[in-house]
């Protein structure tokens, strides 16, 4: 390779001024992912540095996937709703969202503003999915063990 000093260069910067930054992201996504679980969304895949996804039988975990940074994975029809409707509603904000499907990514640049919007959002859906008459039904053991195939749904 011939004039690699603007990769060293942008190296340099990443490990100066954004790899500093990595806890707080992590943070953010706990964070995220312990506000999803109040509200009573499923996590699919647990947040282990900056990312979640989780499916637990008797206190134990299955299907987590390896190196999880800045993800958290949901499913949304533990609240009576989709990932269409989701993300519809998260693109209605105020200060709109993206959201594709079952993948949440948070990047040093996601303000923790963003996190409090989606989470009011996620908390205000699921109140009017229970005022409309939705009752979550208890999940059987062998129901939630392969329930996700692929980690990564995306919206129809």
């Amino acid at each position: 390779m011939r004039q690699t000093g603007f990769l060293a260069a942008s190296a340099a910067f990443a490990l100066t001024h954004n790899f500093p930054k990595l806890m707080t992201v992590h943070q953010l996504a706990k964070r995220l992912e312990r506000g999803l679980l109040e509200i009573g969304v499923e996590i699919t895949v647990s947040a282990e540095t900056c990312m979640v996804s989780l499916v637990t039988i008797a206190g134990k975990r299955f299907g987590r996937c390896g190196s999880t940074l800045n993800k958290v994975f949901f499913d949304p029809s533990s609240i009576g709703s989709n990932y269409t409707e989701v993300a519809e509603r998260a693109e209605s904000l105020p200060q709109p969202l993206s959201l594709a499907g079952s993948r949440l990514v948070l990047h040093i640049q996601t303000a923790e503003q963003a996190v409090d919007d989606l989470l009011d959002m996620f908390r205000d859906l699921a109140q009017e999915k229970v005022a409309a008459g939705f009752v979550k039904r208890a999940a059987k053991a062998e129901d939630r063990l392969y329930k996700h195939k692929d980690k990564y749904l995306r919206r129809k």
